[in-house]
């Protein structure tokens, strides 16, 4: 999937699943949780990105959440804006582990 692929992709269950998928390691599930629409299930994926020996920055205003994961060193991997902090954090996220071309 391309950089501008995942920046596409709107909340809901498509997003959910490659999340799940992709970023939480679940390989098999029945029901999915709702990353990209809550915010408790997102912050879910900020506390596995921080386990992974990343950080996680965030600025939002009354219109955007810009979300930024970083290395240890703080070299950017991935940046993205949305209009909500779930969908911000899930496509963040997308992009930090998948292949982008």
């Amino acid at each position: 999937m391309t950089r501008e692929g995942i920046m596409s992709m709107k909340p809901g269950r498509e997003l959910d699943v490659l999340i799940a998928k992709n970023v939480m390691g679940h390989e098999v599930f029945v029901e999915y949780t709702n990353y990209s629409t809550s915010i408790e299930a997102a912050w879910e994926i900020v506390d596995h990105i921080n386990m992974q020996n990343m950080e996680v920055a965030f600025h939002a205003n009354k219109n955007q959440v810009h979300f930024v994961i970083a290395d240890l060193v703080g070299d950017v991997i991935a940046e993205t804006h949305s209009k909500t902090a779930p969908h911000a954090i899930c496509l963040a996220a997308l992009l930090a582990v998948m292949e982008v071309d």
